[in-house]
């Protein structure tokens, strides 16, 4: 009782603290509120983003003399593998553009139907142009580091 009769006489003689105070509360908590549903909206965003491209949760490279037909199969039969794609791959470590090299490990694959490029204004996706002799498809992410097109 006395901290009301109290908080009652600091609202009438200190009008100025108190909405300060208030204001103070609205923003702290409107900043919480803006920092949940960003977290919240970025990690369902992402889950969609890899169900509709059908990402792996898991990606193995292996050998071609390491992959055998009984591996294949025994992790294909396993109660935790939903699905496998084994694709023939060509690996490098590293990529030079230029003066510019990215030193991170590629895997050169085929062009399939699967694959879709980004639009030119980069909001959507389009299939995949067939390929002329001596082009080749490259990652945004590695057109972008690399300065290339």
């Amino acid at each position: 009782m006395e901290i009301l009769t109290l908080l009652k006489a600091n609202i009438r003689h200190k009008k100025g603290s108190f909405i300060s105070i208030i204001i103070l509360m609205i923003i702290v908590t409107m900043s919480f509120t803006s920092v949940i549903s960003i977290q919240d909206n970025c990690s369902s965003c992402i889950n969609d983003a890899l169900d509709s491209v059908n990402a792996a949760e898991l990606q193995l490279y292996l050998t071609s003399d390491a992959l055998s037909d009984d591996l294949l199969s025994s992790v294909k039969n396993n109660p935790l593998v939903k699905d496998v794609i084994s694709k023939e791959a060509v690996s490098t470590f590293g990529a030079k553009f230029g003066d510019t090299s990215y030193n991170n490990p590629w895997f050169l694959t085929r062009l399939t139907d699967e694959y879709r490029l980004l639009d030119d204004d980069k909001t959507g996706y389009t299939k995949a142009a067939p390929l002329e002799k001596g082009e080749i498809y490259i990652p945004q992410g590695l057109c972008t580091s690399m300065g290339c097109g």
